[in-house]
């Protein structure tokens, strides 16, 4: 598969032609075998991008979902549902000292470290 699939036509314009259809229109077949690769590799190029972005949107998806799963879990051992130890857990790794006490950290960090203690918790009561 190449620019042979393209073969050069002296009448070819290529303002009439779309795609790799343009090829027909290169008299110099070396260039026409050039610009063909190029295109190969812009393409894939293209498709590694847009696979970048999926992945990029498909982390940002489950870190949300991790997110919302890790809040539930603090706003239950904040409600006392896991314990009294589990809710002075919580209050010593996500209250924050400059809120006065309301507002609690909820960035992903926090949380993760919140849940892998209140895992080290439940298994050592």
């Amino acid at each position: 598969m190449g620019c042979e699939q393209y073969p050069y036509d002296p009448r070819a314009r290529v303002e009439h032609l779309v795609g790799l259809e343009k090829l027909r229109a290169v008299a110099d077949r070396e260039l026409a075998a050039q610009l063909f690769r190029l295109y190969l590799h812009l393409e894939a190029a293209e498709a590694d991008g847009r696979a970048g972005a999926w992945r990029t949107r498909d982390q940002k998806a489950k870190e949300a979902a991790e997110l919302s799963e890790l809040q539930s879990l603090a706003k239950a051992a904040f409600d006392g549902a896991y314990g009294p130890a589990a809710k002075a857990l919580a209050a010593q790794m996500l209250v924050d000292d400059q809120t006065w006490g309301r507002p609690r950290r909820t960035d992903l960090p926090s949380l993760r470290a919140f849940k892998a203690s209140l895992q080290e918790l439940r298994r050592h009561p």
